[in-house]
């Protein structure tokens, strides 16, 4: 009896926490933020003028008035922090200054469409971040800068980008930002009228969808990196590059009608996820690399070259090795006339078209050592090679001289990705905590009834 007693006062103490824990899950967690619990957050900034400062001497007296932390040194620098400003004009605009300064978590509302949120020109060694930034002309616009960090911050519905750099920049960092609903591109390296080429800007980790006409577009750069990026849903181009040589790697790109689109410049693309869009990547220029990179489930074509009359460019030269590319509606690979002397090795092609997997009205591309699942055999020797070539469809009737009969072993399974979030990593379907409570407590609640029974 004693035993069976304590046994019941167990069970009822578990039943009494899993509800606590069930009334306590009701209040925490993330929320959705309603219009009384914002305007109690909007409380928290401070209400200010717009900030515009002309020189470091001008930096440091209206540092000293406003009562701005730090003194611009690399330790030491100036923070300027907690306000919400809204007019139709620059909100914050710094140029001719090299001090170490912090432009961190402020509101900054437009309005008008008419100024940038924010403008720094001819100025270096500044942080924009974690900013919240909506109806400017150009959310964040820096100007002939020099060792900027722009990061983590949220800048949406702006007339002529949502973050531009430009004019000679050097050293920028753009990393984290969440970059959406701007017209005249999301991020923009280069100036649309003209300006002298930016070096070095590393955009890695951001953000970036429902923008106009592309996410993020390489236009008077070079030597850029564009890393691990989320872009999708943008109305034409997800990353555009006019100009230079960059390296494009770990992009996720979906929903738009170009995954990525060279039309000037060359690049190293490796290692990208593209599908839902017409043309993974359409490349009209030479010396591209274009490795590793998954392209499936396109609406068109997996990688195209061709020639444009408009540029006197043409997709020549490129090298195309390691990628993954399936289930794409028209072509796997597609050359045009003028898109000529490419090599396509190693490649792995999969359920690409209707009766062939690639087409080549180009001259002279080496089209060798690839696997194409609809063509495995007869491999007579056993030497891994199919023995009859395959035929590519096009005016050049070209071939591939030796199709492998399996793909590499190392391959992960891209064909099982409704269970993979990345290549070869499963997940679970997510449970909501609340759930989980609610199931504790009415197997908790259904043992207490039934000692209860058990002891009448």
């Amino acid at each position: 009896m004693t035993m069976r007693r304590k046994g019941l006062n167990l069970l009822i103490i578990i039943a009494v926490l899993s509800l606590l824990m069930l009334n306590s899950s009701r209040f925490s967690g993330t929320q959705e933020i309603g219009t009384t619990e914002s305007a109690v957050i909007a409380q928290v900034y401070t209400l200010h003028d717009p900030i515009h400062i002309d020189g470091n001497a001008d930096f440091l007296s209206q540092g000293s008035s406003e009562g701005w932390q730090g003194n611009g040194s690399l330790g030491n620098p100036i923070i300027i922090s907690g306000y919400s400003i809204s007019a139709a004009e620059h909100m914050l605009k710094v140029e001719n200054s090299d001090l170490h300064f912090e432009f961190i978590d402020n509101q900054l509302d437009g309005i008008s469409w008419a100024w940038c949120g924010i403008a720094i020109i001819d100025s270096a060694n500044g942080i924009i971040k974690d900013n919240y930034v909506r109806r400017a002309a150009a959310g964040i616009h820096v100007v002939t800068v020099e060792n900027f960090t722009i990061q983590g911050n949220e800048v949406h519905d702006s007339e002529f980008g949502g973050i531009i750099v430009e004019d000679g920049s050097v050293n920028v960092t753009v990393k984290n930002n969440i970059v959406y609903e701007n017209r005249q591109y999301g991020i923009h390296i280069g100036n649309p009228y003209g300006s002298t080429i930016s070096h070095n800007v590393t955009i890695v980790g951001n953000t970036v969808y429902a923008n106009s006409p592309s996410g993020i577009r390489l236009f008077e750069a070079d030597g850029c990196t564009v890393d691990n990026n989320e872009v999708y849903s943008n109305t034409f181009n997800g990353i555009d590059v006019e100009s230079g040589s960059h390296y494009i790697n770990y992009n996720n790109i979906t929903d738009c009608i170009e995954g990525i689109l060279i039309s000037e410049g060359n690049c190293t693309i490796a290692q990208n996820r593209i599908s839902n869009v017409e043309y993974a990547i359409l490349v009209g220029t030479e010396n591209n690399t274009i490795s590793k990179n998954y392209l499936t489930n396109n609406e068109k074509i997996g990688i195209r070259f061709y020639h444009s009359y408009h540029t006197g460019f043409g997709g020549s030269n490129n090298l195309v090795t390691g990628n993954v590319i399936a289930n794409n509606s028209r072509w796997g690979l597609e050359f045009t006339t003028n898109a000529d002397d490419n090599i396509v090795q190693n490649n792995y092609f999969f359920m690409n078209g209707e009766t062939c997997q690639a087409s080549d009205d180009g001259v002279n591309n080496f089209i060798d050592n690839n696997y194409w699942d609809d063509w495995t055999s007869p491999d007579a020797n056993n030497d891994s090679i199919v023995d009859v070539p395959y035929s590519i469809e096009g005016d050049t009737e070209n071939s591939d001289l030796h199709p492998r009969t399996i793909p590499d072993k190392s391959l992960p399974p891209w064909y099982n990705e409704e269970t993979t979030t990345a290549i070869g990593t499963s997940v679970g379907i997510p449970m909501d905590p609340l759930l989980i409570v609610v199931g504790v407590s009415v197997v908790v609640i259904v043992l207490i009834v039934a000692v209860f029974a058990k002891r009448k």
